[in-house]
């Protein structure tokens, strides 16, 4: 039995926009990407053009993707709605965009490798392109990365041999998913995350050290929080005592971040949008969710959760339902799953 497993196929999906008519084709499309980006078109809308043709390798998701001009946003408020904690490493094979990752200005052409931190900020507009796409959870990358570095928006340019061996890869890659069985998935996805790390580690170890004190921190921190969402006593002094750091490094840790409390109430709030909208929560009280996530005043949480998602509590539970229309296929449902969903 195990010989037959490893030799299926991994599970794949394919998209395109062709299936839908008129307005529905960037509606379709709006949907399927709605986990990684707000998107806008730019040209018109009938004739908008997208398909995605997704892999799920391990762990990763693996894509070939072909779209339309268009502009992609994503703000802290999809940030914190969606809770993904992985990086997206991109090989535009054609077009290119230019933009800003935080505030940081890009751009990327035909040939470049680009990695997004989907934790932090982005804002693009791209020509008509055509890309190999690597969602990898960063739990994949930090076996081999022991210190994170800043890397949202990270360019590394396909003139380069970096860039070239990085896109050679990325292309094999994209090429081989069709054959790939179950049994050679891990190999292949160990590989690629091996690989991915490297490229990471060399472009960021210039001066890395006290940058990469800083995220050390934050990532500890983090993970603090998580298992904490629910105790009245989470605070920077509970942090601070839990990790044995002074007041001052915690903070530095958080100042690119917007600050400890911001990073705690984003974290307890996303938490809240995830059992809101878990059917089996059906019967629970509002005011009991928001309890349990850390949460003491009504008032307050409907508040937040407003000013964080644009809507209220009530209607997140009405999120299954909205998130699933007709056109609802792999790429919405893989990048909603526990693999890259950090809650």
């Amino acid at each position: 039995m195990a010989a037959e497993t490893s030799g299926e196929a991994i599970p794949s999906f394919f998209f395109s926009a062709d299936r839908h008519r008129g307005l529905d084709r960037f509606g379709a499309w709006q949907h399927e990407v709605a986990q990684l980006f707000d998107v806008a078109p730019v040209a018109d809308i009938p004739s908008f053009q997208g398909a995605i043709d997704g892999f799920m390798l391990d762990g990763m998701l693996v894509a070939r993707n072909q779209f339309s001009e268009q502009k992609y946003r994503r703000d802290r408020r999809l940030v914190a709605r969606t809770g993904l904690d992985a990086y997206l490493v991109q090989l535009y094979t054609a077009g290119g965009f230019d933009g800003y990752a935080d505030n940081t200005e890009i751009s990327v052409r035909a040939g470049d490798v680009c990695v997004f931190d989907l934790t932090e900020t982005l804002a693009t507009q791209a020509a008509p392109s055509a890309t190999v796409s690597l969602v990898i959870p960063k739990l994949l990358i930090d076996r081999h990365w022991n210190a994170r570095a800043p890397v949202n928006g990270l360019v590394i340019q396909g003139a380069t041999a970096l860039g070239q061996v990085m896109g050679a890869h990325l292309s094999a890659l994209s090429k081989a998913m069709p054959t790939v069985t179950v049994g050679e998935a891990p190999i292949i996805a160990a590989t690629t995350a091996r690989l991915v790390a490297d490229c990471l580690t060399h472009c960021t170890s210039g001066g890395l050290s006290h940058g990469a004190l800083q995220r050390a921190l934050f990532e500890r921190a983090i993970d603090f929080i998580r298992c904490n969402l629910g105790s009245p006593d989470l605070s920077p002094d509970s942090i601070c005592k839990a990790l044995n750091v002074s007041r001052p490094h915690l903070y530095r840790a958080f100042k690119a971040k917007g600050g400890v409390m911001r990073n705690i109430l984003e974290q307890r709030l996303r938490l809240a949008f995830s059992e809101l909208s878990n059917p089996l929560n059906r019967d629970e009280t509002i005011s009991s969710i928001a309890f349990r996530c850390g949460f003491v005043s009504d008032s307050h949480f409907t508040r937040l959760f407003r000013q964080v998602f644009g809507l209220r509590p009530t209607d997140a539970r009405e999120a299954p339902s909205l998130a699933a229309p007709e056109h609802e296929s792999g790429l919405h449902a893989w990048l909603s799953s526990p693999t890259f969903v950090n809650i």
